[in-house]
């Protein structure tokens, strides 16, 4: 059986969050009560996205996954806003490099 909210006090990522699929991910995930950080290389893009929502349970930044730096700096960004982390959602990518898992990722 179907359980609304069921990522309530979780924390996703997602990543290509401007448009598309990972657009959708982000209103997916919010309806279901997670906190949200959207993310894209088009931040005015993402911006517009999370402005259908007032709430802070979620923010938008800009950022390339192709850049090791900007990643690490995403991910610790979203643990000290939120805590610990529960999910990724990952939007279309054009062209991106495997990354290594921040360490506050384990798994439980």
């Amino acid at each position: 059986m179907f359980e609304w909210n069921a990522l309530k006090t979780k924390t996703i990522l997602v990543t290509g969050a401007r448009s598309g699929i990972g657009a959708a991910y982000v209103r997916r995930f919010f309806a279901e009560g997670a906190s949200i950080v959207a993310a894209d290389v088009q931040k005015e893009a993402v911006d517009k996205v999370v402005s259908e929502f007032a709430s802070d349970r979620i923010f938008g930044v800009g950022i390339d996954v192709s850049d090791r730096d900007q990643v690490a700096a995403f991910v610790s960004g979203a643990v000290r806003r939120f805590g610990k982390l529960y999910g990724l959602g990952v939007g279309p990518v054009a062209r991106c490099q495997t990354h290594q898992l921040h360490p506050s990722c384990g798994t439980e």
